[in-house]
This record gives structure tokens, C-alpha cells and sequence, in this order.
């Protein structure tokens, strides 16, 4: 019995089209792979919001648009892992995604705090409340 990915690669007739996909794939693959290792995912916290980049992605929320920071279980108990979500104006459950490297519950309460803090400056209040 043949697996039909290796069998399109030994076959005279699908062999062209085969060997074209997997360089294709590989490429990209590599590309990416290479792209996320020059620019690995980070989050910034800034007095004004926070900012979430990822290899080929960016976002950012002031803190004035978000809601709390809360930890949710994915699956039955802990099982299946914990995102972090939040809620901005008009899309009620947004997901942080990734933790980079620190626990959903440290990182949500650190969020919290500094959400909280940066609303108390005398920045944040120049540059939303005039």
C-alpha cells in the first residue's frame, strides 16, 4: 500500500507536479520559519496601550478600548491550556493568543496592573482627556 503523497513523488506522470509542491511548501515554510526568527512575537506595554507582533502580523490597543484581562480554560480543567482574553469595543471576546513564555495568570494579573496604572498618569490623561 502506498501513501499517496510519496506515491505522487515516485510516479512518472504526477512526479513533476509532486517535486514542485514539496519545493513550494519548503520554501515557504522556510521563509517563515526565518521571518519569525528575525522578528520573533513580542508584546510591548506602553503608558498610552500595548502592542502584539508576531512574523508577519501587528496589533495595537490603547487601554482605553479594552476591557479586563481574564484567564479561560480551553477544554475540561487545565487540560487543554488557557488563553487570555479581553474585550474592546465592538468584539467582545478577543484573544491575546500567545503568553510569550510567561503564565496566563501571571501575564493577565501584570496586564491588569499596568491597564490600571497607566490610566492614572498624568500621560494618559495629556494625551485622552486633552
Amino acid at each position: 500500500m502506498a501513501i499517496p503523497g510519496v506515491y505522487i513523488l515516485i510516479d512518472d506522470a504526477g512526479s513533476f507536479i509532486g517535486w514542485m509542491t514539496v519545493i513550494t511548501f519548503g520554501v515557504f515554510a522556510g521563509l517563515f520559519h526565518l521571518r519569525t526568527i528575525v522578528r520573533p512575537p513580542r508584546l510591548r506595554l506602553t503608558i498610552i496601550g500595548f502592542d502584539m507582533s508576531g512574523a508577519i502580523w501587528s496589533h495595537s490597543y490603547a487601554w482605553t478600548d479594552v476591557s479586563r484581562f481574564e484567564v479561560v480554560n480551553l477544554g475540561i480543567g487545565r487540560f487543554m491550556g488557557q488563553e487570555i482574553i479581553f474585550s474592546e469595543h465592538n468584539n467582545p471576546k478577543k484573544i491575546l493568543g500567545n503568553t510569550y513564555s510567561v503564565n496566563s495568570e501571571a501575564l493577565a494579573e501584570m496586564m491588569n496592573a499596568f491597564r490600571a496604572r497607566a490610566m492614572k498618569t498624568d500621560a494618559w490623561k495629556q494625551k485622552y482627556q486633552g
